[in-house]
């Protein structure tokens, strides 16, 4: 993987995707559980956002990885900014590890159907009672 030598990136790149599985995991979960599955995912998704954030900000210590990352707040942008899909261009990834957002926009695609599909079954369980 042509990455800089940045001996703390593949630890910080094992611990998000662990964290990725994880709430990848749980968001399966939350959607088996049939009470409240809107108001679950909508919390879930505070959380993913929390843990890419967070996850960008750490990839951006690892010099040439983002253009325009330099706090908390930046990383917090651009997360939302991606999952949204609007992707304004003022904070890109450079660096090969950085483009692990593709990760990110496909976990988001993911979610998108989840919450839609629990939207849906909500209002057909709420049709029929």
């Amino acid at each position: 993987v042509p990455i800089s030598a940045d001996r703390t990136a593949p630890y910080r790149a094992v611990g998000a995707l662990l964290g990725l599985a994880g709430l990848s995991f749980l968001t399966v979960r939350q959607l088996r559980r049939r009470d409240d599955p809107v108001g679950r995912l909508v919390t879930f998704l505070a959380i993913v956002i929390a843990t890419f954030a967070g996850a960008f900000y750490g990839l951006s210590l690892s010099p040439g990885q983002f253009e325009g990352i330099v706090s908390r707040t930046d990383a917090l942008y651009f997360t939302i900014v991606t999952m949204a899909t609007i992707g304004y261009g003022d904070i890109h990834p450079v660096g090969q590890a950085a483009r692990v957002v593709m990760v990110s926009i496909a976990f988001n695609a993911a979610f998108v159907a989840a919450i839609a599909s629990a939207l849906v079954s909500v209002l057909r369980s709420g049709r029929t009672e």
